[in-house]
């Protein structure tokens, strides 16, 4: 497999990462590269054996996740050997890309978050988490687009569109890059009526700067989200996949191509 798109990725992007995009990973030593180039900016290969004291990576999150995983991932890469694995690679993914969306870094989350998800189906060949991921991507985009009554269909579409809308928003804002003690107060909500109140409050401070068009289907997500009755826990995981991802509001809708088209 390769680093499967369950986040999309512009068509730019993609053609200047195509060793990841492209290339299948099928081998361990090329799911290595992506790890090593995706997860520790090509640190990994370099200190295996480096004493802590001794690593010169100033990212000081990057450098923790590094400490506390090279071991399990000495023994797969080299070894064979998973045990462990999965729950390292789940920690210190979440981790990473938690600190890139505070960071700012919204390439280095989405590639990350993709990565998570081709190694989270590596041990789940039923391909759930990328079949998951797009069909609530789509589902929403189709809402989006629709003048038909629509509703969010499960916890995790709920907490997509949370994501999605509170990271388009926070892109209103005039500053040169995001506020990150923004972003963390919405990777950070814990429950539903937490979830609302930080969305409320991003609407209020930044709904003056958005067209017609775009404001009519904010305020269509806003409604849903708002009105949405909450059938389980707060999937946080989704809520970073939202705010991570590529943001559906900025895309044209149908009726604004066709019309371009015919002029």
């Amino acid at each position: 497999q390769n680093v499967r798109g369950a986040m999309e990725i512009s068509k730019k992007r993609k053609e200047s990462a195509a060793l990841l995009y492209q290339n299948p990973c099928t081998k361990l030593f090329q799911i290595k590269i992506c790890v090593d180039t995706i997860l520790f900016d090509d640190y990994l290969s370099a200190n295996w054996d480096t004493d802590a004291a001794d690593l010169s990576i100033r990212d000081t999150v990057v450098k923790r996740c590094l400490l506390e995983s090279r071991d399990r991932l000495a023994a797969w890469f080299y070894c064979g050997d998973e045990s462990g694995v999965r729950d390292i690679i789940e920690k210190i993914t979440w981790d990473l890309i938690w600190h890139s969306m505070a960071s700012g870094n919204l390439w280095n989350a989405r590639n990350q978050f993709n990565l998570r998800i081709s190694l989270m189906d590596y041990w789940n060949q039923n391909r759930r988490y990328e079949s998951s991921m797009k069909q609530i991507r789509e589902q929403l985009r189709s809402h989006l687009q629709s003048t038909e009554e629509w509703e969010l269909e499960s916890e995790q579409a709920f907490a997509y569109a949370l994501g999605q809308a509170a990271m388009f928003l926070l892109s209103r804002s005039k500053a040169s890059k995001l506020p990150s003690s923004m972003v963390n107060a919405v990777i950070n909500v814990k429950n539903h009526e937490m979830a609302r109140k930080k969305l409320k409050y991003l609407f209020l401070k930044y709904n003056y700067d958005i067209d017609f068009e775009k404001s009519k289907r904010l305020k269509s997500l806003m409604a849903h989200i708002m009105m949405y009755e909450p059938k389980g826990k707060l999937d946080q995981e989704m809520v970073l996949a939202g705010m991570a991802d590529e943001l559906l509001l900025y895309e044209k809708s149908e009726k604004s191509e066709e019309k371009e088209n015919k002029e």
